[in-house]
């Protein structure tokens, strides 16, 4: 297969639905995370455009820092289950390990991990950052409420 067709194949397959994602902040963190485990899966299709493309994907990875990986908090299509183990991570308390931004070569593998992994108590220098509120943190998560949405009177 000529290297046009490899390419085209990936696009194809793998990134032109994340581009065409790409603008909804809220969901860029848990597609990021997919993004990689998808790239790890085409290495059994493509091993060396997966390798080329992993190696440039993980300098780009700014959604997984310690920094948004709160943003699917506020989407409707992150799972509660996934939500609930991001309110855990910000819970916990501070880790001399934590990093600033995501260490590219410190992970060998995506597969396995969720968002909530890449959380850490700095994580809530989004909310303060951005003066939002942190009080609907403390309650479940069935109880939020949702802001009404501006309906246009006919």
């Amino acid at each position: 297969m000529d290297s046009f067709r490899r390419i085209a194949l990936f696009i194809s397959t793998i990134y032109a639905c994340f581009w065409f994602a790409a603008p909804v902040a809220t969901a860029a963190p848990m597609n990021d995370l997919l993004m990689m485990q998808l790239l790890e899966d085409y290495t059994q299709i493509d091993n060396k455009v997966a390798g080329i493309i992993d190696k440039q994907m993980r300098l780009y990875l700014w959604y997984l820092s310690e920094d948004l990986t709160a943003l699917p908090l506020f989407s409707d299509d992150t799972p509660r289950n996934e939500k609930r183990a991001i309110i855990i991570a910000l819970q916990k308390g501070p880790d001399h390990e934590d990093v600033h931004r995501l260490a590219q070569k410190k992970i060998h593998s995506f597969h396995n991990l969720s968002v909530a992994d890449f959380v850490t108590r700095r994580s809530l220098n989004l909310f303060e950052g951005l003066h939002l509120p942190q009080e609907f943190l403390t309650v479940a998560i069935d109880s939020w409420v949702r802001p009404q949405r501006l309906q246009r009177s006919l």
